[in-house]
């Protein structure tokens, strides 16, 4: 129940911020550095990456591990803002809506598949005798 609050706090509240504020900074940043959008992308996914590991790390700690876990959640979910941003820019607007729209579904449709082929991994192999 704990896990499950936590996680919709840190979904919610630290996505929205993330997305935010990685749109601001690009923003206020790109007049003098026209790459700060796909920069700003890659650079906070690589941030996140440690901050994560050490998460699933120090998983014996949950109120640790929950920490690291809303830490990198601000860093890897960033790069949304300036992503749409970027759309916005690339595609005329007659169909940068249709643009969103197809990444977004691309984007759930490979996470929806990439759970299913844990889960299949999970299943294959013996993962309660062998983690």
């Amino acid at each position: 129940m704990t896990y499950a609050i936590m996680n919709a706090l840190i979904a919610s509240v630290i996505g929205i911020a993330s997305a935010y504020s990685g749109g601001y900074i690009s923003d206020k940043l790109e007049a003098a550095f026209p790459m700060t959008k796909g920069i700003l992308c890659g650079v906070c996914v690589l941030v996140a990456l440690p901050l994560i590991v050490v998460s699933f790390s120090l998983s014996s700690n949950f109120w640790v591990s929950i920490s690291f876990y809303g830490a990198s959640y601000l860093f890897a979910e960033m790069w949304y803002g300036p992503c749409v941003s970027m759309f916005l820019t690339i595609f005329p607007s007659s169909i940068s809506g249709f643009a969103i729209a197809v990444f977004s579904l691309t984007g759930s449709l490979f996470g929806a598949i990439a759970n299913l082929f844990l889960g299949m991994l999970g299943d294959h192999y013996d993962t309660k005798n062998n983690p």
